[in-house]
């Protein structure tokens, strides 16, 4: 699992680097740099699908979810939109999970650990 996170994290890291790079390359005449909105980016890659995602939430999932919670996820920058869950995954990938005392996970284990002081 934490390999699936640490891959999907690295993959949206990537597309934010490349949105990115994407957005200060179209600024570099010297005009103001402009971010582009995510979902500005999604209608020029495929404005069929994100007209299929507005209508099945709408009518499926339910309408308030579409206006205004995602509309206002849409008008985020891209980068920022894909930097975000890419460092949190990343993050939460090299997270450890705690050492358990038990083999059997129900702490009742009879075992002490090694070098653990023997209760009174």
């Amino acid at each position: 699992m934490r390999i699936a996170a640490r891959v999907l994290g690295l993959l949206f890291l990537l597309a934010a680097a490349l949105v990115l790079g994407a957005d200060l390359a179209a600024s570099g005449d010297g005009s103001e740099t402009a971010l582009e909105p995510l979902g500005a980016l999604w209608y020029s890659l495929s404005p069929a699908s994100l007209n299929l995602v507005q209508a099945l939430i709408e009518r499926y999932v339910w309408e308030p979810l579409w206006d205004p919670v995602l509309i206002t996820a849409l008008q985020w920058p891209a980068a920022a939109a894909f930097a975000v869950p890419g460092a949190v995954l990343t993050g939460v990938s090299f997270l450890r999970r705690p050492v358990r005392d038990d083999k059997a996970g129900d702490g009742n284990s009879a075992e002490p650990r090694a070098g653990a002081a023997p209760r009174s």
